[in-house]
């Protein structure tokens, strides 16, 4: 749920990076947990746990798109244009574009696959940093006569 409000609203509705979408993905997944368990004990570590089950949601969902846009269009080529397009058009607007031979890497099969793990790779950090970002300002103090550990 929260990778699909995140993703929605971030980037879509504010046209903001995919990165700061998941980033804030982690952090709701925190958030969401934590309105079910209001006495759970919140902390980096699960925050970590939590944003790192919302960065796999993230690419399982990203995955599942691409599946579909291959099934609509019966053509993994066309699909693969297009991302490619999508890049490219992200590399101009950045002040450090992508080089030509990254962007021919890119396009052979085995680029492409590196593509895609970098793409995991890079979800899985930032929902991650949400996560412990999230597990670290909401968590709660624990109440007076309590044992501190």
């Amino acid at each position: 749920m929260a990778d699909l409000i995140a993703g929605l609203l971030f980037v879509f509705v504010l046209g903001l990076p995919l990165g700061l979408g998941v980033l804030a993905a982690g952090f709701l997944a925190v958030a969401f947990y934590r309105r079910r368990r209001p006495f759970a004990q919140l902390g980096p570590g699960l925050g970590l746990r939590l944003g790192s089950l919302s960065g796999a949601l993230a690419f399982g969902i990203l995955s599942a798109s691409l599946a579909a846009a291959v099934a609509v269009f019966h053509s993994w080529h066309q699909v693969q244009q297009k991302l490619l397009e999508m890049l490219r058009e992200a590399s101009t607007h950045n002040p450090y574009p992508i080089p030509p031979e990254v962007m021919e890497f890119v396009q052979t099969p085995a680029g492409f696959v590196a593509f895609l793990a970098m793409t995991l790779i890079a979800l899985m950090i930032f929902a991650c940093l949400g996560g412990v970002i999230g597990g670290l300002l909401l968590r709660r103090n624990k109440p007076p006569g309590m044992n501190q550990s």
